[in-house]
C-alpha cells in the first residue's frame, strides 16, 4: 500500500445558512497521485 498523505474519514460541512455541502465523505489521498476536484462553485 502507498504512503497516505491524506486522510479524511466522514467529513462534512455545511453553509452558514444551514445548506449541507458535503455529507459523510471519506477521501485518501496516496503520495505521488494526482488529484482533482470538480464541482458547482458557490459564493467564493
Amino acid at each position: 500500500m502507498s504512503e497516505l498523505i491524506l486522510e479524511a474519514v466522514n467529513l462534512e460541512y455545511s453553509y452558514p445558512d444551514g445548506t449541507k455541502a458535503l455529507r459523510k465523505v471519506n477521501l485518501q489521498v496516496e503520495k505521488r497521485r494526482e488529484v482533482s476536484y470538480s464541482g458547482l462553485k458557490r459564493g467564493w
